[in-house]
């Protein structure tokens, strides 16, 4: 290919990636248009829902489940690690009929409420169970593995 080429090909490509970006940024604005106070509302509620979930709320059920634990399963695993594991996946019980309504309502609209529920109890299982699926490896086992690296580090600086 030539230099000319390369020219023609370099501006359409850009052109075509510009109207392709302001496609979608106008997909975006009529999809979340009715509902953007909503959105921006629910988004940093289920972020802090899963950060504390994720973070702060393991360490401080992790004494609770150690006064529970028998003596043989303390030899095989810590109550840290259970609640690790725990309570990410837990709150997908709790936010996931949260997310599965959200995505009725912008789905199916003008349903009646009772069908919405109907449909969110029908779904909330088997979702609930996918979506633990996805947040066990990433928070249970990222965390368990970052408390331990986190904290044989820290023991090799004191």
């Amino acid at each position: 290919m030539n230099n000319s080429g390369i020219a023609i090909h370099l501006y359409l490509s850009s052109s075509i990636r510009k109207y392709a970006n302001y496609q979608a940024v106008s997909l975006i604005n009529f999809v979340y248009g009715p509902f953007k106070v909503i959105v921006r509302l629910l988004k940093p509620v289920f972020l802090l829902l899963a950060i504390f979930a994720s973070f702060n709320l393991p360490p401080l059920l992790a004494p609770s489940l150690e006064k529970r634990m028998s003596e043989e399963l303390k030899k095989y695993v810590g109550a840290a690690s259970i609640a690790q594991f725990a309570t990410p996946a837990a709150v997908q019980i709790v936010s996931t009929p949260l997310h599965l309504l959200g995505l009725d309502l912008y789905n199916r609209q003008g349903v009646r409420w009772q069908e919405r529920m109907s449909r969110v109890m029908r779904d909330w299982a088997k979702s609930a169970f996918a979506r633990m699926g996805r947040i066990i490896p990433a928070f249970g086992v990222g965390g368990v593995v970052n408390t331990k690296v986190r904290k044989g580090l820290m023991e090799k600086l004191e």
